[in-house]
């Protein structure tokens, strides 16, 4: 039986790695702009952009993220707190990727490009830049 201050860790765990990453139209009109020459694509180009590609993200909170978006249609998040998830991704229209996410449920981000370089909204509202690795 899980004791309260196992059940609080893996609260606190869960909660840190969601607003770490994942990804949702921010809910606070202060949120931060993307990159003023940063512009959205299609869902098709995103999807391109996306697939068969690992990225990486430098956390607000100092953690890292991992992210993986494979051909398959399975997305994988890694933190550096030890945090992991998995679901199904998609892209669709207004520059979005969906992740059905196993443990933080189903989100949605917007993001943009600017020349070679992808920028993502965190469920927070922070603009991440997504590194390819």
């Amino acid at each position: 039986m899980p004791t309260l201050s196992r059940t609080l860790t893996w609260g606190l765990l869960l909660g840190a790695a969601a607003a770490a990453w994942a990804q949702q139209q921010p809910t606070t009109p202060e949120a931060p702009p993307f990159p003023e020459q940063a512009r959205p694509l299609s869902a098709e180009a995103l999807k391109s952009r996306l697939e068969g590609k690992v990225f990486g993200t430098d956390n607000p909170n100092g953690s890292t993220s991992r992210l993986e978006f494979r051909r398959n249609g399975w997305a994988y998040m890694d933190v550096s707190t030890g945090f992991r998830d998995s679901g199904r991704w998609r892209t669709e229209t207004d520059s979005l990727v969906c992740v059905a996410w196993r443990s933080t449920g189903d989100v949605c981000s917007p993001v943009r490009q600017h020349e070679d370089q992808l920028w993502i909204r965190s469920r927070a509202g922070h603009v991440l830049r997504l590194t390819e690795r």
